[in-house]
């Protein structure tokens, strides 16, 4: 059932992979946005597609706009079924956690989640919801390496460990990065 819930083939989207890096250099995010929506429209199981959409989205708010980084992040353009025709970074990932083919970009979700989260942090002007966002994008991290200590791959390891870096400095802790985070876990006394 589920794999057939998740699409990755290309045909009849050949126009997305242009768009993309078209999108990032003339900022022509909404026109994207309709493309991608009329794309989901007719597949909106498309792991690939959906992809695109959030990380769209995230571009879209360049770090600022928290309606959109909120609509990565969660899902955007509900339907009459409730269900958001884009899902977002948290959706995408936990669906992509289900099956083992598409372990890259769960992966690639959930660093986006941990990245939003901390977006939304930068983008708060209240102290206390600010460090709640920036705790809320650390444990994000914390919650993948716990499940995945591998993260991935090398590659994927050393992205995590420099975005944990980064919301660490930005929410005034040391910047220990994966290490600060596994060290703060509790130990396991697994020695009777």
């Amino acid at each position: 059932m589920f794999a057939g819930q998740f699409q990755q083939r290309h045909e009849g989207h050949h126009h997305h992979g242009r768009t993309r890096s078209g999108v990032e250099a003339v900022g022509k995010f909404d026109e994207a946005q309709q493309l991608f929506l009329q794309a989901l429209q007719i597949r909106s199981g498309n792991l690939t597609i959906q992809m695109e959409a959030a990380r769209n989205l995230m571009l879209a708010a360049r770090g600022k706009d928290t309606e959109k980084l909120n609509q990565a992040l969660l899902g955007a353009e509900p339907q009459p079924n409730k269900k958001n025709l884009i899902w977002g970074f948290g959706q995408i990932a936990q669906l992509a956690a289900k099956d083992p083919n598409f372990q890259d970009q769960f992966f690639e979700a959930r660093w986006n989640v941990a990245r939003c989260r901390s977006l939304l942090a930068e983008a708060e002007s209240d102290p206390a919801k600010k460090q709640k966002l920036f705790d809320a994008a650390l444990n994000d991290v914390t919650q993948t390496m716990v499940r995945f200590p591998e993260l991935g791959g090398p590659a994927r390891k050393t992205e995590f460990d420099r975005l944990t870096r980064e919301i660490q400095q930005k929410a005034g802790k040391a910047p220990s990065g994966l290490a600060g985070l596994n060290a703060a876990l509790p130990k396991i006394d697994n020695e009777k």
